[in-house]
């Protein structure tokens, strides 16, 4: 073979390596290195086709959120990377392990066994994440099923979802049985809307003013003024911005603590039924109820000087307040 019919196969080669790189880039999780949701779904089919058996894992991270809201979205990325890291460590090359959801899992095994295996496994890795896991608030939630005559990856993941669903809602119901809230042994209905109800006001305990994410606080914003229309009551939103008193942001580390005071200050001064969100780097948004223009000021004044008392070198920076009063464009 000549030196031209050898560059032709070292080409072909290259090509073949490449396209196999591709193919195995389209069927990744970006994140967390296991299979894709798309590439779970294809393979365990294939492997349904082709075997007529199968035990199908689905889990879900208990309290995941909170972790991500602690300690920042890269600390909740590195999660979901170790929680992958150990399903590889606990099940064999030829299991298909993939990430489904943002906190949600899949493991297929293909091998004909009974469900008393599916819990089996289950348990185990529960019990290996719970040993090795440093967040102690954070658990798994599972459901495994088996294969049926005529599954495919759809009907078992149902079967295994609604499993692990049910066993959400007995953990819950656990924790409110165990907090008083609601009796362990009601049947029927009433169990499902003391449940609700409990879960309705479990995040609810805070006293002073209610802080949320900006996207709930225009929810809120919303259903006031339709409040508003019908009761013809009224409500102001205030906009209080730290400065260093040029007119400039402070620097990011002092901003940073002043935010954390003045979040602190604007909770404490408002009342339970007034709700407020960080607007940006250095800005809250507040919309106090059953007050008028007249009140603001007022407000926003006690809310200044608590801020000057509490940070270093007082008036030097400046808290600058804005009012309006909602509904004005509709009065208008």
């Amino acid at each position: 073979m000549g030196y031209k019919g050898l560059r032709i196969e070292d080409d072909m080669e290259e090509l073949q390596k490449e396209n196999r790189r591709l193919n195995k880039l389209a069927e990744t999780d970006w994140l967390t290195g296991v299979y894709n949701r798309g590439a779970v779904e294809n393979k365990v089919n294939e492997l349904i086709d082709k075997e007529k058996n199968g035990v199908m894992l689905v889990l879900d991270v208990d309290r995941f959120k909170e972790i991500n809201d602690m300690f920042g979205h890269i600390v909740g990325d590195q999660f979901l990377k170790d929680l992958a890291r150990l399903l590889k460590m606990m099940f064999f090359k030829n299991d298909i392990i993939g990430r489904v959801g943002g906190d949600e899992f899949v493991v297929f095994i293909p091998v004909k066994q009974d469900m008393d295996f599916a819990e089996e496994r289950c348990a185990q890795i529960k019990k290996r994440f719970s040993s090795s896991s440093s967040y102690k608030n954070v658990s798994l939630t599972m459901g495994g099923t088996v294969y049926q005559e005529g599954d495919d990856y759809l009907s078992m993941f149902d079967r295994a979802d609604q499993i692990m669903i049910g066993e959400k809602k007995r953990k819950k119901l656990m924790d409110v049985a165990g907090s008083g809230s609601v009796k362990a042994q009601i049947p029927g209905m009433d169990i499902d809307m003391r449940l609700i109800s409990a879960e309705l006001r479990k995040n609810n305990q805070t006293q002073g003013a209610f802080c949320q994410d900006y996207e709930v606080f225009k929810s809120i914003y919303c259903f006031t003024e339709r409040r508003l229309r019908r009761t013809k009551g009224n409500a102001c939103i205030i906009l209080f911005t730290i400065t260093d008193g040029e007119n400039h942001f402070p620097r990011f580390a002092v901003r940073e603590a002043q935010m954390e005071i003045l979040s602190e200050i604007i909770q404490n001064c408002l009342r339970a039924g007034d709700v407020y969100t960080q607007y940006s780097s250095c800005q809250f948004l507040t919309m106090v109820s059953d007050a008028s223009m007249e009140n603001i000021d007022c407000i926003a004044e006690r809310i200044c000087s608590c801020f000057y008392k509490r940070v270093p070198g007082g008036q030097n920076n400046c808290l600058l307040h804005h009012g309006y009063p909602m509904g004005a464009e509709e009065a208008n």
